[in-house]
């Protein structure tokens, strides 16, 4: 391998005169250097950089738009991209909401289902009824009740209940859905 060195005043070496019309640098083999001379009649090295291609953007025949005018501009997408966030977070809360409201229900239920087990239980055999001896109590905010202690309107009482809390909560089930 022969060495060839460069020097501000020219190449030196056995292959100069190879050398001086196309110096390569070795870890940069596709990018020439170009002799330039400065005022002292002294030739410089100057790199030549590659050059990168803009993008250019597509005109239709019609436009009377210009390619600096035709590029998309980043302040257009922000507040489209706010509007979707927020639109995202209103969901998530509208979401929240509707399972709160559900995992309510699913305690009612519970709560009903449990009483009903347990007065099951405690009711005697002879009994057809579990809910003999039961007392059915309305009060309002005035303090003025209804109370009853016939079991079979008991019975019907909370099978409405029970069947209204299930429908409730189907209802909400459908509304949970989630935005594509």
């Amino acid at each position: 391998m022969e060495t060839t060195i460069v020097t501000k005043d020219g190449v030196q070496g056995a292959n100069a005169k190879k050398v001086e019309s196309k110096i390569q640098t070795p870890n940069r083999p596709n990018v020439e250097l170009k002799e330039k001379g400065n005022e002292n009649g002294k030739k410089d090295e100057v790199k030549d950089t590659p050059k990168m291609e803009q993008p250019k953007a597509e005109v239709k025949s019609g436009d009377s738009a210009t390619a600096s005018t035709a590029a998309p501009t980043t302040t257009d997408t922000a507040p489209k991209t706010e509007i979707k966030l927020e639109d995202k977070l209103r969901t998530v809360q509208t979401l929240h909401r509707i399972s709160q409201q559900r995992m309510n229900l699913m305690a009612r239920i519970a709560e009903l289902e449990s009483f009903e087990v347990a007065q099951a239980t405690d009711a005697d055999e002879l009994e057809a009824n579990p809910y003999q001896g039961c007392k059915l109590i309305i009060r309002d905010d005035r303090n003025r009740e209804f109370v009853t202690n016939t079991p079979n309107l008991i019975r019907m009482v909370t099978q409405f209940i029970y069947d209204a809390c299930q429908a409730k909560k189907q209802e909400l089930e459908s509304k949970i859905v989630f935005p594509a």
